[in-house]
């Protein structure tokens, strides 16, 4: 019983007391290092603190010690970086085509009647419909036919904008869509008796927070489009720059400022999309809105 209870000592390790089992070669081993702390300890060469600690990790077996954390392993994860990396290639390389921009088209013999006739914001916009005008070039490469239906200019007032940062063509070709008002229902926006709401590709007049739906008849045939609404007096426009100058103009627009624009209303067949401008300002609802090709931008 006696050599048991020699063999037998105690620790406090982590919280707890643990109970330590040495053979006589550990306790050989113990014996020595506690003499050579104590001579540490005698020569001052360590503090009564440190002896103690050093003690208890000294009687503590290997397997009962704290070990500190293992640092994680990323090598595990490299196989996984690699493989997003090679699958985000595609949509770098066409993220990247998207900000450098690139345009071939010029619009040669295209009629342009921006220094002849200009614009107002308490007028209809201007549009002089064109035929036979049509051109097949580049546009932030990719192939692009476009075909001019009409020259365009139109001063107004912007009650929203929404932008497209997404990889799809058409996201390329109109990174922004404006939403303006002009004549009489400036006025009608400016007292709040009416707002718009820009959703994906429209823009759609609101009433006490509610949006206008466009399959109501009592709204587009009666009170509220012959007099307050005016809905022919607000467009959505789908706005294509033809210049990288043009394009931070575009993105420099701002709810309320007045804008004048001038390009043309145009149809693009666009790297697998179609798109056809409205020719009207008096429709309303799905493709109703004017693809406008601007080439000048005045505030």
């Amino acid at each position: 019983m006696d050599n048991k209870r020699d063999s037998e000592q105690f620790a406090f390790v982590n919280g707890k007391t643990i109970r330590i089992e040495n053979t006589e070669e550990e306790r050989a081993r113990i014996a020595a290092a506690k003499a050579e702390l104590d001579k540490q300890l005698s020569e001052g060469l360590i503090t009564g603190a440190e002896y103690n600690q050093k003690l208890i990790e000294l009687r503590v077996p290997e397997k009962e010690k704290p070990r500190p954390k293992k640092a994680k392993k990323i090598n595990a994860l490299i196989p996984i970086v690699f493989i997003i990396i090679v699958a985000a290639i595609p949509e770098i390389i066409h993220l990247n085509w998207r900000f450098f921009f690139q345009n071939s088209l010029l619009a040669e013999g295209v009629p342009n009647y921006s220094d002849t006739m200009t614009s107002t914001i308490n007028n209809e916009p201007i549009q002089i419909n064109l035929e036979g005008y049509s051109e097949t070039g580049t546009y932030r490469g990719r192939s692009i036919r476009i075909t001019y239906k009409a020259y365009y200019d139109i001063t107004g007032m912007v009650t929203s904008v929404r932008n497209y940062w997404g990889f799809s063509a058409y996201d390329a070709l109109v990174p922004r869509d404006v939403c303006m008002v002009w004549g009489k229902l400036v006025d009608t926006y400016k007292n709040h008796e009416v707002d718009f709401s820009q959703g994906k590709r429209n823009c759609k007049p609101k009433i006490n927070g509610v949006d206008i739906d466009d399959l109501d008849a009592s709204v587009v045939k009666g009170k509220f489009g012959n007099d307050m609404l005016a809905l022919h007096e607000f467009s959505n426009n789908h706005l294509i720059p033809s210049t990288s100058e043009i394009k931070n103009q575009i993105l420099g627009l701002n709810k309320n400022d007045i804008v004048r624009i001038t390009g043309y209303l145009v149809s693009v067949d666009y790297d697998g999309i179609w798109l056809s401008s409205s020719m009207s300002r008096s429709d309303y609802g799905d493709h109703a809105c004017e693809v406008f090709y601007v080439t000048k931008i005045e505030k």
